[in-house]
């Protein structure tokens, strides 16, 4: 996985600390499965609503219209 420096100039302690969490999440949750999904041509639905516990969906949306 890429271990970037935190590009303080352009994101927020917050934005660091989502970012942290989520490449967190990525190596916990994907990367140690992700070749197996995509032999088989699928992934676990699961992931939806783990990745949402993190506020990982939505993310390209106003809350108005449900997004993050």
């Amino acid at each position: 996985m890429f271990d970037l420096p935190p590009l303080s100039h352009h994101f927020s302690a917050e934005h660091e600390q989502f970012r942290a969490s989520l490449r967190a999440f990525v190596a916990r949750e994907i990367t140690p499965h992700v070749n197996d999904w995509d032999e088989a041509g699928t992934f676990p639905r699961s992931l939806y609503s783990r990745a949402a516990e993190l506020g990982a969906t939505g993310l390209g949306y106003p809350e108005e219209y449900g997004g993050s």
